[in-house]
């Protein structure tokens, strides 16, 4: 699915694509904050909560939206994203 000409934005396959790289980005950070902390108390806090929210919702976000893009798939992703 894309947006119709006419209407500025990019398309719903490249905003998930975008999403999970952005995720796995996240992900391998908070990881590798994880294993060797960097930066004291202060991003402990910041990767424990805000980091951590981010990736959640990043992957609510492509479940959802899968979901809403494939309809042969539909349930299967609702129900995914129902269980979680």
């Amino acid at each position: 699915m894309s947006i119709p000409d006419g209407m500025p934005g990019i398309s719903y396959a490249r905003a998930g694509r975008i999403a999970i790289i952005v995720g796995a980005i996240l992900t391998m950070l908070y990881a590798a904050n994880a294993l060797v902390p960097f930066g004291g108390a202060g991003t402990d806090d910041f990767f424990k909560q805000g980091v951590y929210n981010v990736v959640l919702c990043l992957a609510s976000a492509v479940i959802v939206g899968r979901g809403a893009a494939l309809r042969q798939e539909r349930w299967a992703w609702i129900l995914l994203r129902i269980r979680r």
